[in-house]
């Protein structure tokens, strides 16, 4: 088995790793992001909630100097006790109700001020106010706390606004200085629109990705006043579905994106609108998902052949609804699961033999898999065109009265040719020559015969012994053929080779085969031949 090139994946409760908001006041999902982001810069754990909650204070006090925040020791505990929670969700020791509601508050405010009243909005004959306006529509919002606790006037609004969110962008937002309002920035962008119509700027997209910009005479980008005003119109369909298919985040595909456009020269300060950004990322890999499903979805209709394989797992996790005093609980158990696997078997199409869907059931009989493969079909409108399907010779699949095919003809009615896998095949003159040789066995992973015995050692680290040549007219066949063959296949053919020639290749020898099973016969074949190439006098 070759070296595993991938990193196994784990979903983290919350999302992934990532920094905190600056424009925003952190809700308690970007405390949990900024946690795993600690984590991921190899902060010691004991370390990470004093390092968060100093950044949460930085963050706090930027708003407004004179906010009344809890105490530093307070603030800690409190990150503290969150990292622990998610920390058991992450893995599965935390009970589902306790994960629900996290889960229910993760857009709100992770709330460190000292305040804890709900900053009621009151009307001007408030006592507490002194407004002396006529017709006043200003909101007046009071605090009721304490003195020490008190949240200053100017920044009221902001923590209302801040406290009622539902994610990390609220209303008001923390700018240069001062708290912009959603209402300023929208008069910002109607300034920005009526000066891109007087200056009648014109930003096209050709096919070749080439931006073209027409201006009219004597204007230029340096008279573009407010840079906010040209957007950024290039279509990334290329890069944004290489991102896909490497799963690439957005917000690192946009990192690495503009890193590149500023090496090629075409990121400056005159061109700040190629900037990409998070959400523009998100347009581009969200339209070529849509178009790559859409496309793929268009011509995997009508299908004549379609190839299916399962496969059982007796200790597969799964949640089970149970019904325990009226009300209905989510609980993990383990079950016995049957993976059905469906491949793409049209001939003459470039998808031919590659991956279609996998259905994960419960019933591992032919009637079951035939359900399941009959409703795939139902699916992509194959059910009327299929006429052939591909599997192997198992018992399952091929019975007369309820294997797969004879029920999945039942249910379609309709007549479906099978096309068993020859390989198999290949294994049968093996299986019967050594339950003539070696004797029948009773153990299904064991074999109870000498050959077998021996086969189940491990002996390709041994140096090959002063065996006898076995003449066969075997030759090693065209690259072609080579590079279609599996390792063991490949490592088969080296050992047939070898011993008819009397020289093992080297490359090969000291390959370690695969484990003894019963339903490998391939495996015993390479281990019955590394018996016979380190073993001397082996007639005896």
């Amino acid at each position: 088995m070759g070296p595993k090139t991938r990193k196994k994946t784990v979903k983290l409760f919350g999302g992934p790793a990532n920094d905190l908001p600056l424009c925003d006041l952190p809700t308690i999902q970007d405390v949990i992001r900024y946690l795993y982001r600690l984590e991921n810069l190899d902060v010691p754990e004991k370390n990470r909630a004093q390092r968060t909650a100093e950044k949460l204070i930085g963050l706090w006090k930027s708003a407004n100097s004179k906010l009344v925040l809890l105490k530093d020791a307070t603030i800690r505990i409190k990150v503290k006790r969150l990292a622990q929670s998610v920390k058991m969700i992450n893995q599965r020791k935390k009970h589902i109700a306790a994960r629900k509601s996290l889960e229910s508050k993760m857009h709100q405010l992770f709330d460190i001020s000292a305040c804890s009243c709900g900053l009621p909005v009151v009307a001007c004959n408030n006592s507490t106010i002194k407004c002396t306006s006529e017709n006043c529509t200003k909101k007046h919002i009071i605090c009721e706390c304490a003195a020490d606790k008190k949240i200053p006037k100017e920044v009221r609004e902001f923590m209302k606004d801040q406290r009622s969110k539902s994610g990390t962008r609220g209303m008001l937002h923390l700018g240069h200085g001062k708290i912009s309002s959603k209402t300023e920035r929208e008069k910002n962008h109607e300034v920005s629109d009526v000066r891109r119509k007087n200056q009648q700027t014109i930003l096209t997209v050709p096919v070749n990705f080439e931006l073209e910009v027409s201006l009219d005479e004597g204007s230029s980008f340096d008279s573009l006043e407010d840079d906010n005003s040209r957007r950024n119109y290039r279509n990334l369909d290329n890069y944004a579905l290489e991102c896909v298919r490497y799963e690439i985040s957005s917000e690192a595909a946009a990192a690495l994106g503009n890193a590149l456009l500023k090496d090629y020269g075409i990121l400056s300060k005159e061109s700040s609108f190629e900037v990409i950004d998070k959400c523009k990322m998100d347009r581009e890999k969200s339209k070529v998902s849509d178009f790559a499903i859409t496309e793929r979805e268009s011509y995997l209709q009508d299908m004549s052949a379609v190839g299916f394989d399962s496969k059982r797992d007796k200790n597969s996790l799964v949640f089970k609804e149970i019904n325990l005093g009226g009300k209905t609980v989510v609980k993990k158990t383990t079950a016995t699961v049957d993976h059905l696997t469906l491949t793409i078997e049209e001939p003459n199409t470039r998808d031919s033999g590659k991956y279609l869907c996998h259905r994960d059931i419960f019933d591992g009989t032919g009637a079951g898999q035939a359900q399941v493969i009959s409703e795939v079909l139902h699916e992509y409108n194959s059910a009327g065109s299929i006429r052939a399907v591909i599997c192997d010779n198992t018992v399952v699949n091929t019975g007369y009265k309820s294997g797969v095919v004879a029920v999945l003809e039942r249910n379609l009615q309709t007549t479906v040719h099978l096309i068993g896998c020859l390989l198999h095949f290949n294994e049968l003159p093996l299986r019967h020559l050594i339950s003539q040789v070696d004797g029948k066995t009773k153990d299904p992973k064991k074999y109870s015969g000498a050959i077998g015995k021996l086969a189940e050692e491990n002996m390709s680290d041994k140096e090959p012994a002063n065996f006898e040549p076995i003449f066969s007219p075997i030759e090693i066949p065209p690259p072609e053929i080579l590079t279609d063959l599996s390792i063991d296949q490949r490592l088969l053919l080296e050992y047939l080779v070898g011993v008819s020639s009397g020289n093992l290749n080297i490359q090969y020898m000291y390959r370690k085969p695969g484990p003894i099973s019963h339903a490998r016969w391939l495996t015993l074949a390479v281990r019955i031949l590394v018996v016979y190439t380190r073993t001397e006098n082996l007639s005896e």
